[in-house]
């Protein structure tokens, strides 16, 4: 799903037969169609070109145990394709994993054809499959994978309507990526990724990096809500980390003033409750939720842990993803290191390939 986030919320309602916002099976039913088996819905007549382009993109990943099938009637899939219409051209698609009580995802697909005026009409259908398959992959909660890491079909320029390697079957990396998902969200289902997992967490922390961007000085303002004022120095600390490409931070005069607002998180003493988002509420401002410290952690490790937690969600108000553990160490791993003090030259790249939303 693409929100700036570092925790994925798992909870969602379900509404019964008598509220309007869930159909009447909702309460009734774990799985739609049964533990792995996947129904797939489409805009379209059927067995057109958007539901052959659907269930192509369905079953590029039924090598990791889920089985794709085409339905007629949109409230008995598990997968709903649909379209909308964006001429801003910043997203090719959305996807909805928190459908109907959980068991239904959305996948949107951007048809304003200013946003692909260099795509040449042939590879049309063939980069419609790929990107539907990329969608699904986040239904599957399989994360991204930065371009330089490697190719596979959850590179994210596919959905940026930017340049994409054109690809058939899921790649090795895709297989990685699949260790971060959860077939049982939507389909009851342990995906198989057919791989070792590979992962640096447990390894030291690469060398940090020296290099310097050249780009515009940029100054983000921060605001402490009364319960964060006391991680001020900790947060700042946190923002330097990004000094390199000449951000730095202040903090602003008033929250109406500032570009981003540093909340506690309701989460306690972990380092994966920390979550960045545009909040409505605050007028579409960044809000920065970090945890608080384990009471078991001495004031040094503590201190350390909140700037180690806020250089990764400034990361993400920079417009910069998630770096996967079995592709490189990093700051912007989804959880940080406990000895980590700086930016990796993964991070450097990251940065590089940034989406500032």
């Amino acid at each position: 799903m693409k929100i700036i986030a570092l925790f994925l919320v798992s909870f969602w309602g379900c509404a019964g037969e008598d509220q309007d916002d869930g159909p009447s099976w909702c309460p009734k039913n774990n799985y739609l169609n049964g533990e792995g088996s996947v129904a797939v819905w489409a805009i379209g007549e059927y067995e057109g070109p958007w539901q052959t382009a659907a269930m192509n993109g369905c079953r590029v990943w039924e090598p990791l145990g889920i089985s794709c099938f085409l339905v007629t009637d949109p409230d008995a899939a598990d997968i709903v394709v649909d379209y909308y219409y964006d001429t801003t051209c910043q997203e090719a698609a959305k996807n909805d994993l928190f459908g109907s009580c959980g068991q239904q995802g959305g996948v949107w697909i951007n048809t304003a054809r200013e946003c692909r005026e260099s795509m040449d009409d042939s590879i049309y259908w063939d980069w419609l499959t790929q990107l539907i398959a990329h969608e699904i992959g986040h239904l599957l909660i399989i994360s991204d994978i930065p371009s330089f890491c490697g190719v596979g079909i959850m590179n994210p320029t596919i959905e940026r309507f930017q340049d994409y390697t054109p690809l058939e079957a899921i790649t090795d990396l895709d297989r990685q990526a699949c260790h971060s998902g959860d077939g049982k969200y939507l389909f009851g289902v342990e995906l198989d990724c057919g791989v070792e997992r590979v992962d640096t967490y447990g390894q030291p922390p690469d060398e940090c990096s020296t290099e310097v961007i050249e780009a515009e000085p940029t100054t983000i303002s921060l605001w402490f809500k009364e319960e964060t004022i006391a991680w001020t120095d900790e947060v700042l600390a946190g923002c330097a980390w990004w000094r390199q490409m000449q951000i730095s931070c202040g903090v602003a005069p008033s929250q109406d003033a500032a570009d981003v607002i540093i909340r506690k998180s309701d989460q306690y003493c972990t380092g994966m409750g920390a979550v960045t988002f545009r909040d409505k509420t605050l007028g579409g401002r960044y809000a920065i939720n970090i945890p608080e410290p384990c009471e078991s952690e001495s004031a040094e490790a503590a201190s350390k842990k909140i700037e180690r937690v806020a250089a990764h969600e400034i990361g993400h108000v920079l417009g910069v993803d998630h770096v996967p553990f079995f592709c490189a160490d990093a700051s912007m791993n989804p959880s940080g290191k406990p000895d980590r003090t700086c930016l990796t030259s993964a991070d450097i790249n990251a940065w590089r390939e940034r989406f500032p939303r």
